[in-house]
């Protein structure tokens, strides 16, 4: 995980472009990433399992995307060792 007081590197799986913008922009004004270096968005779960993923702190995961599940997604992260700052779960 980074450093107290910095922009954690954040991988947003979400495939409603106005949800994937919204949740973007929030995290980039609370967090200051104003170059959009640290906050970075996918639209589809194979987009996700094609990314270095541990070049992420976390990933945001929608559950249900159109192109598989976000637990067929999370089955791909948790095969690849995941993101660094591992993996935790919330039910929707």
């Amino acid at each position: 995980m980074t450093d107290s007081g910095t922009c954690p590197r954040v991988l947003i799986v979400e495939d409603d472009a106005d949800q994937r913008q919204l949740i973007c922009e929030a995290l980039r004004i609370y967090y200051h990433d104003h170059d959009g270096c640290n906050i970075q968005a996918v639209s589809c779960g194979e987009d996700c399992l094609r990314k270095d993923l541990s070049a992420y702190d976390v990933v945001l995961l929608d559950y249900d995307l159109a192109d598989m599940t976000g637990i067929a997604v999370l089955k791909g992260i948790m095969a690849r060792g995941g993101p660094a700052g591992g993996v935790r779960h919330r039910a929707q």
